[in-house]
């Protein structure tokens, strides 16, 4: 118990103003996906992203690895679908 205090004592939290524009960051991205060019979803992905695994005979994506600065998002944006975190930041399709 007292191990538990002295981390939670310990946890740094974030400014409201910082978590409030992050949100509203998410809350916009998918308007600037819908219109980015080829080369900017491509750099998009490979920022996001340090592995993506595929299936070729199904050809589907089966797994994919987050950059670190990004797994919070992967988390956020895959709960209650069919990816499951495996390690952790990587996700594979369940």
């Amino acid at each position: 118990m007292v191990i538990l205090l002295a981390e939670k004592k310990s946890l740094v939290v974030p400014e409201y103003s910082v978590v409030t524009l992050q949100g509203m960051i998410l809350d916009n991205f998918s308007d600037y996906l819908v219109e980015a060019t080829k080369e900017e979803l491509t750099q998009i992905v490979h920022l996001m992203l340090n592995r993506v695994d595929v299936d070729f005979d199904s050809a589907k994506i089966s797994k994919i690895e987050a950059h670190p600065e990004f797994i919070e998002l992967f988390r956020m944006g895959l709960k209650n679908s069919r990816w499951e975190e495996k390690e952790p930041g990587v996700f594979e399709i369940v």
